[in-house]
């Protein structure tokens, strides 16, 4: 049982850090935060809280190349 537990934190910690990319290199499309907010299923203000300030995280670690 811990085990599938850990394994599903990871997997989970994954699809967040792909989810937050897509994120990145949508609002570098573009896209604005509304629709995406639509389709994560929150408010444009959560979402823009949630992952405005994990994609400028992940831009500073591994610069812009890297996020989208």
């Amino acid at each position: 049982m811990l085990e599938r537990i850990t394994r599903t934190r990871l997997q989970r910690d994954e699809a967040d850090a792909e989810l937050t990319a897509l994120i990145g290199h949508a609002v570098t499309l573009g896209i604005s935060w509304p629709d995406i907010a639509r389709h994560l299923g929150v408010s444009r203000q959560a979402a823009r809280q949630q992952y405005q300030r994990r994609h400028r995280d992940h831009v500073a670690e591994h610069g812009q190349g890297h996020a989208a």
